[in-house]
């Protein structure tokens, strides 16, 4: 909830209007999270933000073994089950981004578009430090201070893992795949909308006009709309 609500707007300079607090809140808001803030950031502004349900452009709908989260996505036999089996691909999201995709991030040439305008020096140390003070709160502190066996409490970042990515899933997926979702293709370089009419045709708005979920989600339920609470 302290990622819907603080880390989010960090990641956007929105929270506060100095930069330099908006990226501390941004590392704190995500220091249990453990996916690396700076490149959650940069994926999310640069990747998604700007290119929404594009293929090849939105790194969240990226191809995957798994799920067909686009109709230009290959078609296979077993995505007519995957409404009942992708809850249990979900719950393995956050741990995917913890140990492979902000690895894939950092180091594949492929993703450079993404990272550009940002020292490679900074993005590193950054990267390292972040990792090792992730892994050092949520699994090497409890093993060597808490009173429990270590299969306990690695059983319980699991655990806790698992929970994240489905409440995650939960608050933000559904704002991107839905029925009336475009998934528009570039002709050329170009969209055939401008920005602000792209968003409108990939995203939507879920109980905009409910408190608890405004509360909840931090207003990431708005998604296509801009309330004046916001």
């Amino acid at each position: 909830m302290i990622g819907f609500s603080f880390g989010h707007d960090a990641s956007h300079n929105t929270a506060f209007k100095n930069k330099k607090i908006n990226s501390v809140l941004h590392f704190f808001s995500f220091l249990t999270v453990g996916i690396d803030p700076l490149l959650w950031g940069l994926r999310h502004i640069r990747s998604h933000h700007l290119y929404a349900n594009v293929e090849g452009s939105d790194v969240d709908i990226d191809k995957n073994p798994f799920l067909r989260l686009s109709p230009t996505h290959p078609w296979k036999p077993k995505h007519k089950y995957q409404a009942y089996y992708a809850p249990f691909v979900y719950m393995f999201t956050l741990l995917h981004s913890v140990f492979m995709s902000d690895w894939v991030y950092l180091f594949s040439n492929e993703y450079d578009w993404m990272k550009r305008g940002v020292p490679k020096v900074e993005l590193y140390v950054r990267f390292i430090l972040y990792k090792i003070f992730y892994f050092s709160l949520v699994l090497l502190f409890p093993i060597l201070y808490c009173g429990f066996s270590w299969s306990f409490i690695v059983l319980s970042y699991f655990t806790a893992s698992a929970f994240t990515s489905m409440v995650f899933i939960i608050m933000l997926v559904g704002t991107h795949f839905f029925d009336g979702a475009d998934y528009p293709q570039p002709e050329g370089e170009f969209l055939e909308h401008t920005w602000a009419v792209h968003q409108l045709h990939t995203s939507c708005d879920w109980n905009a006009d409910k408190s608890w979920a405004r509360f909840l989600s931090g207003g990431s339920n708005c998604h296509a709309s801009s309330p004046s609470f916001s």
